[in-house]
């Protein structure tokens, strides 16, 4: 009779941790979605806030645009840097980028009067290897250029192998 009862706890204790178990997944799949659907939605918000960017650059009738000058390493890429002082932000429009190894990124520096440089952006091409990138205006920054540079891994800014694109004088 102490068997029997003995078997029939642990039978219902393991069907009471099998149960727990199914929804302890069911919460972390739940917690996953929800981390996911935050990431999607901060990633829909950059992309709005860059096209607002980029639709106020390009609206300006005063925009300055400075072509970039090409480096050795730019294999034929070339694009533009437009700054609308009205706007108070600027866009990088490239084309013909090189192709980055996997894991690669392109950088976005900036420098000031003192040779600093500050990272504005990061980003990687759409597959016809061309970026537009907005930028918004740094008020404790007076940029005086600004470099395109390529680097091997885009997770890890202190990556070896940058190689400079492209550069203007701003």
């Amino acid at each position: 009779v102490l068997f029997r009862s003995l078997r029939r706890q642990t039978s219902s204790l393991s069907a009471v941790v099998e149960s727990d178990a199914k929804r302890l997944d069911r919460l972390a799949g739940a917690a996953s979605g929800v981390q996911e659907a935050r990431t999607l939605s901060l990633q829909l918000a950059s992309a709005a806030r860059d096209e607002d960017t980029v639709r106020r650059v390009q609206a300006d009738p005063k925009v300055v645009v400075t072509a970039l000058e090409p480096t050795v390493a730019s294999h034929g890429a070339g694009g533009q840097y437009l700054y609308s002082e009205a706007a108070g932000a600027s866009i990088l429009v490239l084309r013909d980028l090189p192709l980055l190894p996997l894991g690669g990124a392109y950088r976005v520096w900036l420098e000031d009067p003192l040779s600093q440089l500050t990272l504005a952006a990061s980003f990687v091409p759409e597959g016809n290897l061309s970026a537009r990138v907005a930028l918004q205006r740094d008020s404790r920054l007076e940029a005086v250029r600004i470099y395109v540079v390529a680097t091997s891994r885009g997770d890890d800014p202190s990556a070896s192998g940058p190689v400079e694109i492209g550069r203007a004088h701003v």
